[in-house]
């Protein structure tokens, strides 16, 4: 399995949109300003806070960019690696046997955006231990089924234990009943 990182574009988008919305805004007051024969003298300021409003996008998208090349998640042999850090790093190392779930979310933005959440759950601990969130939803889905097989092949049946079928991810006792059945 290859390494997975936050994709950058994803990142920006659903954390910092509301961002986004100042330079439209004074665009759009530009163009009111302009074409309404209002006070020119209203222009400077908007200017100004069209300029700070750029610089500040573009600050943010380029912590994006580092956020989403310090967080790393990849398997090694039979443990799940999530690293993170730039000037501090902390790597969290997980055996597969000790993963009871783990789910891939998504939102109605992360569905426009193609993007998912991967959650790891480990026994003993109370939440999920890794929260990777902005990645793409096929390497979210890829790492989620490579630590359904792993778990498959390291305990001799694990994935069948969760209610999955043959190791396969998502095909659950319940899926494999007729439509009818289903109540």
């Amino acid at each position: 399995m290859d390494v997975i990182s936050p994709k950058t574009r994803i990142h920006y988008i659903k954390r910092y949109s509301t961002a986004m919305l100042i330079p439209i805004a004074c665009l759009l007051a530009v163009i009111i300003i302009l074409a309404g024969g209002l006070s020119t003298g209203l222009i400077l300021p908007v200017f100004v806070i069209l300029a700070a409003s750029l610089i500040l996008m573009g600050v943010l998208y380029s912590y994006s960019v580092v956020y989403c090349n310090s967080v790393k998640l990849y398997m090694d042999g039979d443990d799940v690696i999530e690293e993170r850090g730039i000037l501090s790093h902390s790597e969290k190392k997980i055996n597969v046997q000790r993963i009871t779930d783990t789910s891939v979310t998504r939102s109605f933005i992360d569905k426009l955006l193609g993007a998912a959440m991967l959650n790891i759950n480990t026994a003993g601990k109370e939440g999920y231990e890794v929260i990777v969130d902005c990645l793409s939803y096929s390497d979210a889905e890829k790492m989620h089924d490579e630590i359904y097989a792993r778990m498959d092949e390291m305990g001799g049946g694990q994935a069948k234990n969760r209610g999955l079928e043959g190791g396969q991810p998502g095909r659950g006792a319940s899926e494999s009943r007729p439509e009818t059945d289903i109540y």
